[in-house]
């Protein structure tokens, strides 16, 4: 957490016998550990062994996500290439496109892509104040929706570059989402809040900011160490990456282009990396799926209490409009559970149920499927 070394804020922890360890790491001098008070309160709950409820990041319990994202910028057969072969893997991808690129009817009615909006790369928006880049994107979007024939609701600014005024200009232009290429300081996607009305204060709409969370292929090629950049070794970087990302539950974000990762000439790096991914318990997702759960899991609500030496009273409520599929919330405890049962409050048809966590004082509790609009009370106890 943290735009900078020096105001970087790392938090780690760890179980000695039947004690709990937890330590921090953060500049004094900044306020960067009050920037964010959860992380401090929630870690010290835990180190108390009080008991918290923590909402599970992707869908049906997943260690991580994924997202595959080619930006359009050479042969086009070569992106149309790269997009088949995801399809026959079921891997779902989102292509970064322009509006002067022709794509053919293969790839524009391929129902494994998102498509998202690649902003010309002589315009700089950092100039600019918001009504004029809202005016850019808002043409950009347009074209790329009259070329592709579909909605687009995505995006990504020149070299990555923002201001402070980008993310408002993209949601007036009606844009969900952006990738966040530099100023990287979450592992998972932000949401940017804009109330939609002043007569409706509560309605809000949502900006995401996707970060890049791993090297790009240009990055990882222009590091590597070997002569030959074509050396399936290179795959090492990605899997790294992933390895990181999966290790604190994040979103993996790979960002690449079409004459880099996409090409011919580094098809078997790509290959291996999307084959080490399928076989990890990862969300495989595009940009505009992890927008919209991630907007559906904000506008969920959790709520712990323990009622007794091994009852907790467990609540879920689900504030948005749309249901949500594969909903699951963690459960830090005071001590190791072993049966566990759970009573709804109420007649369930999708009734929850519950998973020892390995090497943890936690259980998950997974919910089928949570209507909109709507509250679950639910009964835990342990034995």
């Amino acid at each position: 957490m943290g735009t900078g070394i020096l105001d970087t804020t790392l938090a780690t922890r760890t179980y000695h016998g039947t004690g709990r360890v937890l330590w921090f790491g953060f500049n004094p001098a900044p306020a960067s550990l009050m920037d964010r008070p959860e992380l401090l309160l929630s870690s010290l709950r835990w180190t108390s062994k009080q008991p918290m409820a923590v909402k599970g990041s992707w869908p049906e319990g997943k260690a991580a996500g994924l997202v595959l994202a080619q930006e359009l910028q050479g042969n086009p057969q070569d992106a149309a290439g790269v997009i088949r072969y995801l399809q026959a893997e079921r891997v779902p991808s989102t292509l970064l496109v322009d509006a002067k690129v022709a794509l053919s009817e293969e790839v524009r009615s391929s129902k494994s892509v998102d498509f998202a909006w690649l902003s010309d790369r002589s315009r700089s928006l950092t100039t600019l104040p918001a009504p004029l880049q809202t005016a850019i994107l808002v043409l950009g979007r347009r074209s790329a929706e009259n070329m592709i024939g579909r909605p687009v609701y995505g995006g990504a600014v020149p070299y990555g570059l923002v201001t402070s005024e980008t993310p408002e200009a993209l949601n007036a232009a009606g844009y969900r989402y952006y990738f966040e290429r530099l100023n990287v300081t979450s592992a998972v996607p932000e949401l940017i809040e804009f109330p939609i009305s002043l007569l409706f204060p509560f309605q809000k709409s949502y900006v995401a900011r996707i970060f890049a969370t791993g090297d790009s292929d240009f990055q990882a090629i222009a590091h590597f160490e070997k002569p030959d950049a074509t050396d399936i070794a290179l795959e090492d970087t990605f899997v790294s990456d992933m390895d990181r990302l999966v290790s604190i539950r994040g979103l993996y974000t790979l960002y690449f282009h079409t004459y880099l990762l996409g090409s011919p000439e580094y098809q078997r790096t790509l290959h291996a990396v999307v084959q080490d991914a399928k076989r990890r318990d990862l969300w495989l997702a595009d940009a505009s799926e992890v927008t919209d759960w991630w907007i559906a899991r904000h506008n969920v609500e959790v709520d712990l209490e323990q009622v007794g030496p091994r009852r907790f009273r467990l609540g879920i409520t689900n504030r948005g409009d749309r249901n949500l599929k594969g909903f699951s919330v963690r459960l830090y405890l005071p001590f190791t559970p072993s049966d566990v049962d759970l009573e709804p409050a109420l007649l369930q048809l999708d009734r929850a149920t519950s998973l020892r966590v390995p090497n943890e004082d936690a259980i998950d509790v997974l919910f089928p499927n949570l209507k909109g609009q709507t509250h679950y009370p639910l009964m835990i106890r342990m034995d």
